[in-house]
């Protein structure tokens, strides 16, 4: 597979309880799903560092990101970034958000473009996902497992099917 690269394998339950303790901020960030010809229709997301105005489709072309108040939601997850950035030497991090593809639910095929996409990698760390999710980037597919920290080519076009009867959640992590 070139497409994606298993980087680690994480203990996420202390995720998920953090996630389940916080659930009431799944509908503050509608724009990433809401606004025209959105690829995430069915997704719903917390973001952790972004933009500075994350509300604009313009945000594909701001490199700076600053965190997000949310992270003091989840400091399970705040020391996992400080892990993954000292075990992966990575010189600073971009979007981080979790993401949560609904049941049935699809990513459509997209490719990420912009200024922003063009200085940043992509890494995936799955949280929940059961058996029916399918990530497809490029010629590769992958069910990527709970727990299972992967990199992916986010600039090849790639799309999610989750053919399951529960939410996928992901944690994005964008980095350089």
């Amino acid at each position: 597979m070139k497409n994606f690269k298993t980087l680690a394998v994480i203990d996420v339950s202390f995720i998920k309880e953090e996630i389940e303790a916080n659930s009431f901020l799944w509908p503050h960030y509608r724009f990433r799903s809401e606004y025209p010809g959105s690829a995430h229709e069915d997704t719903d997301c917390i973001l952790l560092r972004n933009q500075p105005n994350p509300n604009t489709v313009e945000a594909n072309n701001i490199t700076d990101c600053v965190w997000n108040s949310n992270l003091e939601y989840f400091p399970v997850i705040e020391d996992l970034l400080e892990d993954i950035k000292e075990s992966f030497s990575i010189s600073e991090f971009g979007r981080i958000m979790l993401v949560s593809l609904y049941p049935q639910g699809v990513i459509s095929e997209h490719i990420d473009e912009g200024n922003y996409s063009d200085n940043y990698s992509r890494m995936h760390l799955s949280i929940v996902s059961r058996e029916g999710n399918v990530f497809y980037c490029g010629s590769d597919s992958k069910h990527i497992q709970e727990g299972e920290l992967c990199w992916f080519n986010h600039k090849v076009a790639h799309k999610v099917i989750n053919n399951s009867d529960s939410e996928r959640i992901h944690l994005i992590i964008d980095y350089k």
